[in-house]
């Protein structure tokens, strides 16, 4: 919620740009609101295309602008402005910001590619590690996948996503008690997380566990009312007459 100050801001901010008297600061102020507060993507882009002008050598302003597209959905247009970033200079952060929408267009094997040199550039960047790790688990590839899951684990030890698909990865390489202890180590550093409990939910109906298995897919059925896969989950444990699941 915007208060009533920042508001005022947005007002005098949106004339001063209207009127083209915005200064470089003042240009930088308005494209941060609309863009992480307001979040008015279109406007923003137009904002920020505008302070691409201005600052053309900024690598900020170029993932600024391709967080807008992402947002509006425009893909191609942010990767592009990705690759402007990275040109300018180059980040873990750019890298894998690239990666990401290179993924989301389809092109796995580059996204891999690039989560790599975003390490390889930044050896402490858990994020980068922890997002090869979900690719590597996309592609079936558990035990790849554990070794980085754990590199992203050991620069940030509560970095809770990363123990709950570390879980999953340890559960399909069938190393149950080892996944059920990095999954409430998940659940514990982080509760509204629903899939570490749809992992656990998975374990606990594998080894025959049906009464905690149906409490946790209960959890997260209610937890996201609206998500009709967390949904069809519960329907299928509750129409298996109490068979125990095959991974």
């Amino acid at each position: 919620m915007v208060t009533p100050k920042r508001a005022n801001l947005l007002k005098h901010l949106v004339v001063t740009y209207q009127t083209g008297k915005a200064s470089p600061y003042q240009l930088q102020q308005l494209s941060k609101l609309l863009l992480y507060e307001i979040n008015d993507y279109a406007q923003a882009g137009k904002v920020l295309r505008t302070a691409s002008r201005v600052f053309p050598n900024s690598a900020a302003v170029f993932i600024d602008l391709a967080i807008a597209k992402i947002k509006m959905n425009d893909l191609q247009s942010a990767e592009r402005h990705l690759r402007k970033a990275v040109t300018l200079k180059r980040t873990a952060h750019a890298l894998c910001l690239l990666a990401d929408v290179v993924y989301q267009q389809g092109r796995s094997g580059e996204a891999k590619r690039l989560y790599r040199r975003a390490i390889r550039l930044d050896p402490q960047y858990e994020e980068a590690y922890y997002n090869l790790g979900v690719l590597l688990k996309f592609a079936r590839q558990y035990s790849r996948a554990e070794s980085v899951f754990r590199q992203a684990i050991k620069l940030d030890s509560k970095y809770a996503e990363a123990y709950a698909e570390l879980g999953y990865c340890l559960l399909k390489r069938g190393q149950i008690d080892s996944a059920k202890k990095m999954l409430n180590k998940s659940i514990a550093l982080d509760d509204t997380n629903c899939w570490p409990h749809v992992y656990l939910a998975n374990l606990l109906w594998r080894v025959g566990n049906l009464k905690e298995a149906e409490r946790e897919y209960r959890f997260v059925v209610s937890n996201s009312p609206a998500n009709d896969y967390f949904r069809q989950l519960l329907d299928e444990f509750l129409q298996s007459d109490g068979s125990t699941l095959h991974t």
